[in-house]
């Protein structure tokens, strides 16, 4: 691939890999379930919750890997649907134990805060 002229390729950190596939292999986690939640009965609440799962992820993965500025933002939006999600299933629908929805719900939270920050933190290390 060619580069302009004085610019410089830095390699990428292996976290950053790591967090890029990882967010990968958590939207094609979330696309999985899409299916089966058009079987009956069929839930809508559950296909939107899951769908923007897997969007938010991809969205995330995309702004991790180009260290966007918004990229932080992106995984905080994607930990409030994963939390929102796990709680609909367990309050609304009732196929998930409360205590198991409310540890999803803070623990992905707790996640995407640590993740967010520490690629704030990046991205601002790579603005010229």
């Amino acid at each position: 691939m060619p580069h302009a002229a004085g610019e410089v390729m830095l390699p990428r950190p292996a976290a950053t890999v790591i967090f890029v596939i990882a967010l990968v292999a958590y939207a094609l986690y979330a696309v999985a379930h899409v299916p089966v939640v058009f079987q009956p009965p069929v839930m809508v609440g559950l296909f939107v919750g899951f769908a923007t799962q897997a969007a938010a992820a991809i969205i995330a993965a995309v702004g991790v890997w180009r260290s966007a500025r918004w990229a932080g933002a992106a995984v905080i939006v994607l930990a409030v649907v994963v939390a929102a999600t796990a709680l609909y299933e367990s309050f609304v629908v009732g196929i998930v134990s409360y205590l198991h929805a409310s540890a999803v719900a803070l623990l992905a939270l707790v996640i995407a805060i640590v993740l967010a920050s520490n690629n704030r933190v990046r991205s601002r290390a790579h603005v010229p």
